[in-house]
């Protein structure tokens, strides 16, 4: 799917650091994040558990959409 500039533009897309991570109950893929924006904290889950340990995501960066 393709956006137009304009709608990238309105992304709000911001750098974020993991500092807490761990596995969702029941869940075989979910990860659950807290991630601090330097301003706010907030949850994020992701998708991520065939790949990545929580443990290895605590420390990271990561680009975030905040109004997605």
């Amino acid at each position: 799917m393709e956006i137009s500039f304009e709608e990238f533009q309105s992304l709000d897309m911001r750098v974020g650091k993991v500092v807490e991570a761990g596995q969702i109950a029941g869940s075989r893929n979910l990860i659950r994040m807290i991630v601090d924006f330097g301003v706010e904290k907030r949850q994020s889950v992701a998708g991520l558990l065939q790949h990545y340990k929580p443990e290895e995501l605590v420390g990271k960066k990561f680009a975030f959409f905040m109004n997605l």
